[in-house]
């Protein structure tokens, strides 16, 4: 199977969860699953219907062993490796991103992963993942504070640029540590296509635990600058944009 490289996490040897060079990873069936439903939806949209009908059935019978074979009910959270007694946010965010668990049952599932003690945390670029599986559960501003703290370390390390993963610390200017450049654009701010190449934009910011907050976001059709601030009177947004843009705007509630 060559490498089963996941994540690099001081807990992993070589970026592989224990048992997973001899047994099945559970998040390699997720990725799977999450791979056969969506090639249904782009087979679909090319007029594929028999192929896009036969990736379904093949997703639902993934999801179904995965939940049947993975999921410990006994603890509430899915096994990183088939047949052994190992735990992380791995498989969490990837069951919630592959549809195997969702609505209030999803949430519940982040919080017992946050909270139940020897869950292994991921690193820095695996982070992306675990905040749109809380975005997808609808309680991103519930716990992505938490997530986020993730990254203060690196300002105590005082480095100047991304590292690349919690073990090594080092300041490599790498895209995966940069998690919160996204995080920051698309939900703090808000700003986030709903149509293909930014046709059509919804901006729906979410505060979390700030009282302002103000930035420029790239698009293809020009910069969108927009500033926020929370007073006792209300919630005050400021939008602008170099080119007309088609957007929808959602205050939060």
């Amino acid at each position: 199977y060559g490498w089963r490289f996941l994540d690099w996490i001081k807990e992993w040897d070589n970026g592989v969860p224990d048992g997973g060079t001899e047994a099945p990873i559970t998040v390699y069936s997720l990725f799977y699953a999450a791979a056969l439903r969506d090639m249904a939806e782009i087979c679909e949209a090319c007029g594929r219907e028999g192929l896009a009908s036969e990736y379904r059935v093949r997703y639902a019978e993934i999801i179904q062993r995965v939940n049947a074979l993975c999921y410990n009910e006994q603890k509430g959270l899915y096994v990183d490796v088939l047949g052994y007694e190992g735990y992380s946010e791995h498989p969490t965010f990837w069951a919630i991103l592959a549809g195997a668990i969702e609505k209030e049952a999803a949430q519940a599932l982040i919080e017992r992963t946050l909270t139940t003690p020897g869950v292994k945390r991921c690193g820095f670029p695996k982070n992306l993942f675990m905040l749109r599986a809380m975005e997808k559960a609808g309680c991103y501003e519930k716990f992505s504070p938490m997530i986020l703290s993730r990254w203060y370390g690196m300002l105590e390390n005082h480095c100047t640029t991304w590292c690349e993963d919690p073990v090594f610390q080092r300041s490599e200017c790498h895209g995966w540590g940069s998690v919160p450049a996204y995080e920051f654009s698309a939900m703090v701010l808000g700003v986030y296509p709903i149509e293909n190449g930014f046709q059509r934009v919804r901006i729906k910011p979410t505060p979390l635990h700030l009282s302002f907050a103000n930035g420029r976001v790239p698009t293809p059709f020009g910069y969108i600058d927009v500033s926020w601030r929370k007073a006792e009177e209300g919630f005050h947004m400021e939008i602008e944009e170099s080119r007309e843009v088609n957007m929808e705007i959602v205050l939060p509630s």
